[in-house]
C-alpha cells in the first residue's frame, strides 16, 4: 500500500513539473538571436574587442557603408583606447592603403590617422611623419594644423625637461614649433633666450607677454622685466612695472618688435596673434572685440571677456584699462 502511495506521489510530482515546464515554454517567447554577435556592433563585447572587430571589418569588408561605419566607431573611441593597445597597424593602413582610404572617404580618417600616429610617437617621430612626402597634399590646411597642434605637447614636454636641466641649447632647437599652439613653449623659449643673452631675447619676452592668458599676465610681466634686467636696463624694468600699475607714461615695450612667428590658425586668439606679429595691432584687437561681442551669455562668456581683456592689454600695454574692462563686466 505504501509503495502504491509513493508511486502515485512521484507521478503527481512529475506531472506538475511537466506542466510547469510546458507553461514556461509556451508563456515566454524565445530570445531573438543577436545578429551583431561577434561584430564591432556587438555591445556585449568589451571596447577593446569591438575595436579589434572593427579593424577586421576595415581590412576585409567589401561594403563601403559598413567600412565607413566601422571607421567612425574606431575614431570615436580613439581618445579612450590608445592606438598601440588596440590596432597597432591601423594608422599605417589608413595612411598607406589607397583602397582603404577610399572606403573611409568623408570620415576624416586620414587626418585622424596622422594625429593618432603622432600622438603615440615621440616628437622626432611626429616631425618625421609630418615631413613625409605627400602628407600635406593629402590633408586640408586645417587638418594639417590639427596634427601640428597634437604634436605641440611633445615639444612642450621636451622644452620643460631641457629647461629644468638648464639645457638651453636643446630648448632653443624647438623654436620652429613655437607657432604650434602652446604659450608655455613660447615662455620657455623666451627664458632660454634671456639666459643665453640672445640678440632677440627682448622680442621673445614681448611675445611671451602677448601669449599669456589674461589671468597669467604676471608671468608675462616677469618675463619682460627679466629680459630688461639681463640687459642691465634696470630703469626700463622699473618703468615697465610702473606702467603696468598706473597706465600712464611711456610703455618701454612699444618700440620692441615681435619675432617673426607664424601661428597655426585654429582659433580667434591665434588669428589675433598673427595680426599682431604682422604689425596690425588694431586688427588683433578687432578680432577679440568681435569674439566678445558675438558670444552669448553662458558658459563661454567669461572666456570671451578674458580674451578681449588680453588684447586690450596687448594693444598698448595698458593693463589698467584692461582690468577696468574686466571689472565692468562684474
Amino acid at each position: 500500500m505504501k509503495t502504491k502511495n509513493l508511486l502515485a506521489a512521484l507521478l503527481l510530482s512529475l506531472s506538475m513539473i511537466a506542466g510547469s515546464l510546458a507553461q514556461t515554454t509556451t508563456g515566454t517567447a524565445a530570445p531573438a538571436p543577436n545578429s551583431n554577435a561577434g561584430t564591432w556592433r556587438d555591445t556585449s563585447l568589451s571596447a577593446l574587442q569591438r575595436v579589434q572587430a572593427a579593424y577586421t571589418t576595415l581590412q576585409t569588408g567589401t561594403s563601403a557603408a559598413e567600412s565607413t561605419a566601422a571607421a567612425c566607431f574606431m575614431l570615436q573611441v580613439r581618445p579612450v583606447l590608445p592606438l598601440v593597445q588596440t590596432a597597432p597597424n591601423l594608422a599605417d593602413a589608413i595612411i598607406a592603403d589607397p583602397t582603404l582610404g577610399g572606403k573611409l572617404a568623408g570620415t576624416k580618417a586620414l587626418p585622424s590617422a596622422y594625429a593618432w600616429k603622432a600622438a603615440t610617437s615621440s616628437l622626432d617621430a611626429a616631425i618625421a611623419l609630418l615631413s613625409g612626402t605627400g602628407i600635406a597634399e593629402r590633408m586640408t590646411p586645417v587638418e594639417y594644423a590639427l596634427v601640428q597642434f597634437t604634436c605641440a605637447s611633445f615639444a612642450m614636454n621636451k622644452a620643460a625637461q631641457a629647461f629644468a636641466s638648464r639645457d638651453y641649447a636643446t630648448l632653443l632647437t624647438l623654436e620652429p614649433y613655437a607657432g604650434w599652439g602652446h604659450s608655455g613653449l613660447i615662455k620657455l623659449l623666451a627664458q632660454a633666450k634671456i639666459a643665453t643673452q640672445a640678440a632677440d631675447a627682448m622680442a621673445w619676452a614681448k611675445l611671451a607677454y602677448f601669449t599669456q592668458d589674461f589671468a597669467q599676465t604676471q608671468a608675462g610681466i616677469d618675463c619682460v622685466t627679466g629680459a630688461f634686467r639681463a640687459q642691465d636696463n634696470i630703469a626700463a624694468a622699473k618703468a615697465f612695472i610702473d606702467y603696468q600699475e598706473s597706465g600712464t607714461g611711456a610703455n618701454p615695450l612699444a618700440s620692441v618688435p615681435l619675432p617673426n612667428v607664424t601661428f597655426v590658425q585654429l582659433t580667434p586668439d591665434v588669428e589675433a596673434l598673427n595680426k599682431a606679429v604682422a604689425g596690425d595691432m588694431q586688427g588683433a584687437l578687432d578680432v577679440a572685440t568681435a569674439a566678445y561681442a558675438t558670444t552669448p551669455a553662458g558658459p563661454n562668456y567669461q572666456s570671451a571677456v578674458a580674451f578681449r581683456a588680453k588684447w586690450l592689454r596687448n594693444f598698448d600695454g595698458n593693463l589698467v584699462r584692461a582690468n577696468a574692462f574686466v571689472t565692468s563686466q562684474k
